[in-house]
């Protein structure tokens, strides 16, 4: 080795051994102290981080998804949970897991896995409901380096398989097992990440720290192009991290609870991060879900680091990590906010002892998405809308199992605030979309619903999720006020002996207090026995003693069966205009009684009521 070498081979040494000297002074003082010899930390070891240049170098390479590409979020459907043996969890809590769902458990060897087999009955667990996966692990975060669920073009699930964000061979192979396991493809999405720092909303949604740019050469561009390639992410929001520690994950803090739910960790104003908190907060409230309507942010405090927002939703259950195993008033405060922001879900609280502020459940277990879920894809009616009599409701009805809807089991399920539950059935529009119309009547302001759907596997499912207890909910406004118009016709004389000469006056009135609006049509059917007496006079104003006002009305007398006279002018809520004419009845040698009748064309003026538009007369007439 020629001296120079030997010099730079030397500062070389150097460097590393100043680099991990840096990093044991500075970055451990922010990690907690590890000592669980069955699991790396979720951080990166001092020797790890010498090693950081491996992450991403053995990652597969595969082509992006074709076509609509779809992220299955948490709150989705899911067939079973992933954790990892030896354990990060209570094995109590895995118990409690298998008497709802399927726990799938990352063993290593045959003895790992009886070793798992043997505390799970001793802990009472469903066994039938306890699989095992041969897959060498090199730590239990299973969220951190899991699966992500796509479904693509096709309606089939698959995995989204990525560079996980640590030098964890191991750990980095997991989801390729898995997609062989599960028999279903994996896609190899090529931005550095993990799990823990990404939650999406199931409609192209999703959210991450800025962790994400620094991990990928602060290329935020090629970052968001790649997440709507392999995901089908459109909008992603990349936030600042309040928490302000090592680890910068979202989870720590934040948490899509549905669509349009956002939970967000709350800290004393004393708090050093206090105001980065809000900041974010903030943040979510000004931002439009996929449902076009702003974020609901929910607030859970935590006065001391409690890492409550690092809860697992598996279902209808929500899990959440409190502190202490008999809940402090602060546990049961952060299960309340839960409850209240999740109605229907049953809420728990899981204590460990190793739970730590940037650390607990969702960090250690992972939702497993079903593969035959049936999808249900509606934007549902939210706001306020203006009265209408029906409100037409349409959803794309997907089952990934294959089999086939039971169409007769697929229904709008709704309520008004002055009517109770009641059924309709969804019928095919087309393709995959099945819709129904919503009746409203006057006095519905407020309409709840939610879907229902079956299909041939056995698979039912709601939107939203949950259904009836947190339905879907939106407001009505109140019929607006029309006008209601009414003709009072009068014949005089109406007593006729031989041919006569007699008055007839139409007067309009509007009942409603509404201004009419647009033409007034009134019509008075021809008869052979009178007729008008001339042309009709539109300067008169006065007929006999009765006032008319002829001025606003003119008359078509061209139509052979009707006198049709048009008002011109503008009649205000609770006004009145008349108009009349002079005519003459010509009995002949007969005796009888003719009936002359008024009747208001229907929709004149803006109205909508057709009862009370038409008027008659009697006239009784002698040969002379």
């Amino acid at each position: 080795m020629s001296q120079n070498q030997l010099v730079k081979s030397k500062l070389q040494t150097l460097f590393a051994f100043f680099a991990l000297f840096f990093y044991a002074c500075v970055s451990f003082a922010q990690v907690p102290e590890w000592n669980d010899p069955n699991s790396l930390p979720i951080w990166m070891t001092p020797e790890e981080e010498a090693r950081k240049h491996e992450i991403g170098q053995n990652v597969l390479k595969s082509a992006a998804l074709t076509g609509e590409v779809r992220n299955v979020a948490e709150f989705e459907r899911m067939e079973g949970v992933l954790v990892r043996y030896p354990l990060g969890l209570p094995v109590s809590f895995i118990a409690t897991l298998s008497k709802h769902t399927i726990v799938y458990t990352l063993v290593s060897t045959s003895s790992n896995e009886n070793s798992a087999r043997t505390a799970y009955q001793n802990a009472g667990a469903t066994m039938a409901n306890c699989k095992f996966i041969r897959a060498a692990t090199d730590s239990y975060w299973t969220r951190d380096y899991g699966p992500w669920y796509v479904v693509n073009e096709s309606n089939q699930m698959c995995i989204v398989d990525f560079p996980y964000d640590r030098p964890r061979a191991n750990d980095d192979a997991v989801n390729a097992i898995l997609g062989t396991y599960l028999d279903i493809p994996v896609y190899n999405l090529p931005v550095v990440h993990t799990g823990g720092n990404y939650m999406t909303d199931g409609w192209g949604i999703s959210a991450s720290t800025d962790l994400v740019y620094e991990e990928n050469d602060d290329d935020s561009t090629w970052v968001k192009q790649q997440m709507n390639d392999y995901l089908g992410i459109s909008t992603y929001h990349v936030t600042i991290d309040p928490l302000g520690d090592y680890i910068k994950h979202i989870d720590c803090w934040g948490k899509f609870l549905d669509v349009d739910k956002v939970l967000i960790t709350q800290v004393p104003a004393t708090n050093a991060n206090y105001a980065k908190y809000e900041q974010v907060a903030s943040y979510f409230a000004s931002q439009i879900s996929a449902y076009g309507t702003p974020f609901q942010v929910f607030r859970v405090s935590s006065p001391g680091g409690q890492p409550y927002t690092n809860s697992l939703i598996l279902n209808d259950r929500v899990y959440v990590p409190i502190m202490s195993s008999t809940p402090s008033s602060t546990d049961n405060a952060a299960l309340e906010v839960y409850r209240q922001a999740m109605p229907g879900y049953t809420v728990t609280g899981i204590y460990y002892n190793s739970w730590q502020s940037t650390d607990a459940l969702h960090c250690r277990a992972m939702g497993m998405a079903d593969r035959q879920m049936l999808y249900i894809k509606h934007l549902p009616l939210t706001g306020l809308k203006p009265f209408q009599p029906e409100f037409t409701v349409t959803a794309d009805i997907i089952p990934l199992s294959g089999q086939a809807l039971k169409t007769d089991s697929l229904f709008l399920i709704y309520k008004t605030n002055v009517r109770d539950w009641d059924t309709l059935l969804l019928t095919g529009t087309g393709g995959t979309q099945y819709g129904a119309m919503l009746p409203v009547i006057p006095g519905d302001s407020l309409v709840s619903y939610y879907l229902f759907a079956a299909d041939q596997s056995g698979h039912r499912e709601k939107h939203p999720f949950i259904g009836r207890p947190d339905p879907h909910v939106f407001t009505v406004s109140e019929p607006p006020l029309l006008p209601d118009l009414t003709s009072t016709l009068t014949v005089t004389p109406n007593v006729m002996n031989g041919e006569t000469s007699f008055n007839v006056v139409v007067k309009v009135s509007e009942l409603n207090s509404t201004q009419a609006s647009g033409e007034i049509t009134v019509v008075i059917p021809k008869d052979s026995r009178w007729s008008a007496d001339g042309a009709f006079d539109p300067s008169l104003d006065h007929l006999e003693e009765i006032t008319v006002q002829n001025r606003e009305w003119s008359c078509t007398s061209g139509d052979p069966d009707y006198y049709i006279f048009h008002f011109s002018g503008t009649l205000p809520a609770g006004g009145q205009s008349s108009f009349g004419f002079k005519a003459r009845f010509i009995p002949g040698n007969t005796r009888g009684k003719c009936t002359v009748t008024s009747q208001i064309v229907s929709g004149s003026g803006g109205e909508n009521r057709e009862t009370n538009n038409s008027d008659s007369e009697s006239i009784s007439y002698f040969a002379k």
